[in-house]
């Protein structure tokens, strides 16, 4: 297991309907926050972890960004951040081998979800710089009821990517964390009409494109042809716990004494548990959850 994704902060500059993280704070603080996640890192390390992806709320929004990223390159970690694109990102070009943007529709649907006027501009800018550049950038789309009617602007993101690096990932939305959001979930239809518009969007170019869900990563990279199943771990710092997924039950996290050994064993045991059934091309995310859920020891 190599997907951890390791929360800075719960602070955003935006406040998007479908976010899981828009009513959480901070418990600690930068500092805090700063020192904890250089003993996770190094525990991470002990454990042969490769990669490491750095997130939020807004990750460019922790004062020691820079700092954790330089870091975590000290020890040989391949490392992403996951932006909303809101500034500049150039400044990070040597501290990261990915970056992961949000785009969630054409410049007005995007702007009014982000709620600010220049969001769409500005990540289309981020995009542009770093087309050339040998760093890939991932594109996720949080595909929801304020979306779906019109995908078109997927065309649009297209146009401006590096189809040679880069990658889009469509994410259906289908659970949140936040009651306010469940009229945005996707219903059976609505999910149907998104895969059907993926493949004729593979008909018009090939490229990287990924298909997930936004409960588990099952990802089919259609350009490689290759299916994969991740199960990432969010290590949410600021708050002192980890989960297995944003969905399932959360743990406290001992930062005296990083866990990072259990956090590791828990994953195991639940990807075994997901890659034995065999769903038959079919996905039943409710029964998974259930199916992980009795298996595990607490």
């Amino acid at each position: 297991m190599n997907n951890f994704i390791i929360l800075l902060t719960h602070r955003c500059n935006y406040r998007c309907p479908h976010c899981y993280d828009i009513e959480k704070d901070n418990l600690c603080d930068d500092k805090t926050i700063l020192n904890d996640t250089k003993k996770i890192l190094k525990g991470l390390k002990r454990l042969g972890v490769r990669d490491v992806e750095f997130s939020g709320g807004e990750c460019t929004l922790f004062k020691y960004l820079e700092d954790v990223l330089k870091f975590a390159k000290k020890l040989k970690f391949k490392t992403s951040i996951f932006s909303n694109g809101w500034t500049d990102l150039s400044k990070y070009q040597d501290y990261v081998d990915k970056i992961n943007l949000s785009i969630d529709g054409n410049e007005a649907t995007h702007n009014k979800i982000r709620g600010n006027e220049n969001a769409f501009k500005n990540v289309i800018a981020n995009i542009k710089n770093f087309y050339k550049s040998k760093i890939p950038i991932n594109i996720q789309c949080t595909i929801n009821k304020n979306n779906i009617r019109n995908l078109n602007f997927i065309d649009e993101v297209v146009e401006v990517i590096n189809t040679e690096k880069d990658s889009i990932v469509l994410e259906a939305m289908v659970s949140t964390l936040s009651p306010k959001a469940n009229n945005l979930l996707l219903d059976d239809s609505e999910n149907c009409k998104l895969y059907n518009y993926a493949l004729e969007l593979l008909e018009k170019k090939n490229y990287h494109l990924n298909i997930s869900t936004n409960l588990f990563n099952i990802n089919s990279d259609f350009k490689l042809n290759v299916n994969k199943t991740n199960m990432p771990v969010f290590i949410d710092v600021p708050n002192k716990k980890y989960y297995l997924d944003l969905n399932l039950s959360s743990y406290v996290l001992n930062t005296k004494k990083i866990e990072t050994e259990a956090i590791f064993k828990e994953v195991e045991k639940a990807v075994t548990i997901f890659n034995a059934r065999n769903y038959n091309g079919t996905l039943n995310i409710e029964n998974i959850l259930i199916d992980i859920l009795k298996n595990r020891s607490h």
